[in-house]
């Protein structure tokens, strides 16, 4: 050892006289040479990638410095892949390869890529030399893989879709990725949802994640009551999404919920001194549709009188919604005192109902009206 790099002719030397690389390779190492060294020599008389990090590793150098000998010649894991692809190695033998090399998942990975392997490809790879779901989920994603083609990349690991989706969340990612994802690899949006609620997906941010990948607030209703969600968590997700409580009436009566399956989601509702009457009707309820919902919600009468007619309906119209859920007039005369508001128009809405000035005399008397306002609304 005289102290200076491997003189090439020395290689060449050895390769005339039909030594083997390896023979070669560890009688400069035991003489001395750094691996660096004699990674260099040997890349000088052409010896292939493959030759110099088979030979470095039969010598008894190890993995870790066999990479680092390859680094400091310029010659990487990209390289080495793309020389075996060259040879037409399969990408399944190339990461395999690789990994017996020493690189690291990571690398392997950038190899990969760089010898032309595409996402589907990487990621079959990746798993077979030891890559976790996880892990492989990170490094697609810091590679800039689409959300459509990292979908299509889990399934073709035979992946369940709720364990694709469990898989994601671990490996951090929101809502809206993970449905792009499974929408990429051709789930449709009621499968999306069933995985997404199998993980525990809440329905405002899986509402707000569909509405995210292009699709209609009617669309996500649909997934959402196809994957078993309740229209009360329905109608959170899409209040959530932006929807004002009219509008959360009218998509979820558009979707088929009946009127007190609406009531009830819109009484979850997280929004201060809501109004049922009134939303139902900014839906295009009528006075008697709402009340029969209210009645069906155990509103009283006297509560549902109050909410007609914040809702802006008139007494003459809550007294016919009374009569059409089977009032007496004595009752709706009762509720119609109880809810407030003007006896006279109060007396009008009686009248409405085909009582004669007398018989509301009598009723509102009964009932506790002062009988100058009873006279009052008689004129």
């Amino acid at each position: 050892r005289t102290g200076i790099a491997v003189d090439p002719r020395a290689v060449r030397a050895f390769d005339k006289a039909g030594v083997e690389p390896q023979v070669n390779t560890t009688a400069l190492v035991r003489g001395g040479y750094t691996e660096a060294e004699v990674a260099e020599a040997l890349k000088a008389t052409q010896h292939s990638i493959t030759s110099i990090a088979v030979s470095l590793r039969k010598s008894g150098v190890d993995a870790a410095a066999v990479v680092q000998a390859l680094a400091d010649n310029k010659l990487f894991a990209g390289d080495l892949a793309k020389e075996l692809r060259a040879q037409r190695a399969s990408y399944d033998d190339i990461a395999a390869a690789l990994k017996a090399t020493g690189y690291p998942i990571v690398k392997i990975a950038r190899g990969l890529k760089y010898a032309g392997a595409d996402t589907r490809a990487r990621a079959v790879a990746l798993t077979r030399v030891g890559a976790s779901t996880t892990e492989l989920i990170a490094i697609l994603r810091h590679q800039k893989v689409g959300n459509a083609e990292l979908g299509r990349a889990l399934f073709a690991l035979k992946l369940s879709g709720p364990d694709a989706v469990r898989r994601m969340l671990e490996a951090g990612l929101d809502w809206t990725t993970i449905v792009g994802a499974l929408r990429g690899a051709g789930l449709g949006i009621d499968q999306v949802a069933k995985h997404a609620k199998a993980n525990g997906a809440d329905a405002s941010k899986l509402v707000a994640a569909l509405v995210a990948n292009q699709l209609t607030t009617r669309d996500a209703t649909f997934a959402l009551r196809s994957a078993g969600y309740g229209w009360p968590d329905v109608a959170i997700g899409l209040h959530a999404s932006g929807m004002s409580p009219v509008d959360v009436a009218k998509a979820l009566k558009t979707s088929g919920a009946k009127s007190e399956e609406i009531l009830a989601g819109i009484r979850k509702l997280p929004v201060e001194k809501l109004e049922p009457a009134s939303v139902f009707r900014g839906a295009g309820y009528s006075a008697t549709a709402i009340a029969q919902t209210l009645q069906a919600g155990e509103f009283s009468m006297d509560k549902i009188a109050g909410a007609l007619g914040r809702a802006g309906f008139t007494s003459t119209d809550v007294a016919r919604a009374l009569v059409a859920i089977h009032q007496t007039k004595p009752q709706i005369a009762a509720a119609l005192k109880a809810a407030g508001g003007d006896p006279g128009d109060h007396a009008r809405g009686l009248r409405a109902l085909g009582a004669s000035r007398d018989e509301v005399a009598v009723i509102m008397k009964n009932v506790g009206y002062d009988r100058v306002f009873v006279a009052r609304g008689l004129k």
